[in-house]
């Protein structure tokens, strides 16, 4: 049992309050740290504290006349009550993600963290996992992180959970399906949220009771998306519960229907949406299939079939396909901890000529030593087929990160200006930027360490070439910088929209809006993204237009924006977008 995290199910309803409170759980998008997600959370709790929305309704809520009577508005009835932005799924396909105005968030927190609330949904929980009987097992359940970045701790679990024992159940099973629920969240039906916590036939019988906890969850996800019953936000902890309560009622009813066709010789691992399915017959594993999809459309959700995937290699279909690409095309040797046994001499050597020097050394530091089979150039070519053969995948991280490990190294060494154009390197990272929008602010980092050695080199040719008109004459750093940046913020505007790539460019001028010149007006003019244009306009003391619609809000408990977009942090940042901004963690470990 991992010692350094804790499922949620097992928190108190104060712990799990703490927990979905937690920035990262009220929105789990990387956003540039002049973001602050704690103001907005903080304000809430300044305002509601443990009470619902509804209770405060007469001090909080504005008043509109109705029949010639006082009446507090329903914020369902107003749009745009939450920001959602478009983030990038593929090239051509999007996300939603939401960052739900913190008042209605706060709203739901209390109401699922309410003592008899929060004891009734863990027993549902723990009533489903006791009658699946192990033949159903869901790995992904949020959990409480104690002590690590919690990016790293989801993404170990998803190996070892679902990679990890893949590979074990291949001893028992010889046929694997992999298949998934397409557009999850978006179309997830908030009626069968109380379905889900009480049963479809208690829940239709009670359908009117109002203090039933299904109904007011359900009402309470309608009510924040215009009174519509068709999705829930994707971004937030607490809706990643709620979809797991729902995804957990469907494994019980499939279990149940299995179990009456005579379907038994079967394991199922479930990471949220993700299905693999286990059998020793291609019978059964279409009659799960069949029910599988029966279940789903009774409650409005479908499979995703372009992805559906049939195998029995269990042991090769337990890896996805771009890593065992990359095991292969990896340009990267990398020197393990069990080159310290095979070598011992020489690493005892090494250490004794460093200590000789007085420069301390740890093991960690020998053991991530590289050695690499290409040039730099090639380096990076390799990681643009990866990116063209698998677009958007995950492996893209862990091997911009190795580059970064090689190119940083490179600029302390001098070799850069030596071997090869930052032009080209910019020019490739941007077209896998552009290409796989899953690696946006892991590529914007890069590209700010790019443009950082760039402005120490005394050669201007890159930032001519890129350059129109009079720029060609500018000499100054921060002018050719922020001519690069309009360059490749040309893209979004012109071919099509990347909310989320065009946030993370603006961290790269963000310190530079307050000026007045020709390139920070092409650069806010040609802004599209609304959270974007709200920096624009808070840093350039302009009339603003809120990210949130508030009119259902009395004034005073309204948002400052000043506030929650923080010049402070924007003054302090340093040009190079750091790690822990993106909270990035080593792929290379899984």
């Amino acid at each position: 049992m991992n010692e350094n995290k804790k499922s949620i199910l097992s928190l108190d309803n104060k712990s799990a309050k703490k927990f979905f409170l937690k920035r990262v759980n009220y929105f789990s998008c990387s956003l540039p740290p002049y973001y602050n997600l704690d103001y907005l959370l903080n304000h809430a709790n300044k305002v509601l504290k443990n009470t619902r929305i509804k209770e405060k309704s007469q001090q909080i809520l504005v008043e509109k006349d109705t029949n010639n009577k006082k009446k507090n508005v329903d914020y369902s009835t107003y749009m745009n009550i939450n920001y959602t932005f478009l983030k990038n799924k593929t090239k051509s396909s999007y996300r939603p993600m939401t960052l739900i105005h913190p008042l209605i968030y706060l709203d739901l927190v209390n109401l699922i963290t309410k003592e008899e609330n929060w004891e009734e949904i863990v027993r549902r929980f723990y009533f489903f996992h006791h009658m699946v009987d192990g033949k159903i097992v869901c790995n992904s359940i949020p959990f409480e992180i104690l002590n690590q970045d919690s990016k790293l701790e989801q993404a170990i679990n998803f190996w070892n959970s679902m990679e990890q024992e893949t590979i074990k159940l291949s001893l028992n099973y010889q046929h694997l399906m992999k298949v998934d629920i397409s557009n999850f969240y978006g179309t997830i039906y908030t009626h069968s949220i109380p379905w889900a916590l009480h049963g479809e036939e208690e829940a239709k019988q009670n359908k009117k009771q109002k203090n039933l906890l299904g109904n007011e969850l359900d009402k309470c996800f309608q009510f924040m998306n215009y009174g519509e019953t068709v999705s829930i936000p994707q971004g937030n902890a607490v809706s990643d519960l709620i979809a797991e309560l729902l995804l957990g009622y469907i494994d019980y009813l499939l279990f149940n229907s299995l179990k009456a066709k005579g379907v038994d010789d079967y394991k199922i691992l479930r990471y949220r949406d993700d299905y693999r399915i286990f059998t020793n017959s291609i019978d059964d594993i279409t009659i799960i299939k069949y029910e599988l999809v029966e279940l789903l459309r009774r409650h409005k959700l479908s499979l995703g079939e372009s992805k559906t995937e049939l195998s029995t290699d269990l042991v090769e279909g337990a890896v996805k396909a771009d890593k065992l690409y990359w095991i292969s095309h990896n340009p990267v040797i990398k020197l393990g901890a069990d080159c310290i046994y095979q070598q011992p001499k020489k690493i005892l050597n090494y250490l004794i000529n460093r200590n000789r020097k007085k420069k301390k050394i740890s093991i960690e530091k020998i053991i991530k030593n590289r050695v690499y089979t290409v040039s730099l150039q090639k380096h990076l070519l390799s990681i643009k087929l990866l990116s063209s053969h698998f677009p958007n995948s995950g492996q893209l991280v862990g091997a911009l990160n190795d580059f970064e490990i090689r190119f940083q190294s490179q600029i302390k060494r001098k070799f850069i200006r030596e071997s090869i154009d930052q032009m080209a390197i910019l020019a490739i990272v941007m077209n896998i930027i552009y290409e796989n929008p899953k690696i946006t602010d892991v590529g914007i980092k890069f590209v700010s360490k790019i443009l950082s050695s760039y402005a120490n080199s005394e050669s201007k040719g890159f930032f001519e070439i890129l350059a129109t008109g009079d720029v060609t004459k500018l000499q100054n750093d921060y002018e050719e910088k922020l001519s690069v940046i309009n360059a490749i913020h040309k893209p979004i505007y012109r071919n099509y929209s990347n909310d989320y790539l065009e946030i993370w460019l603006q961290r790269l001028v963000v310190k530079n809006l307050k000026e007045k010149n020709q390139f920070i007006d092409e650069y806010i003019s040609n802004s599209k993204n609304q959270l974007v244009n709200l920096t624009n306009s808070i840093i350039s003391k302009n009339e603003i237009t809120p990210i949130f619609n508030e009119d259902w809000l009395k004034e005073k408990y309204r948002i400052s924006y000043d506030e929650f977009i923080s010049e402070a942090s924007i003054h302090s940042l340093e040009d190079i977008v750091s790690d822990k901004e993106i909270s990035l963690f080593p792929y290379d470990n899984m």
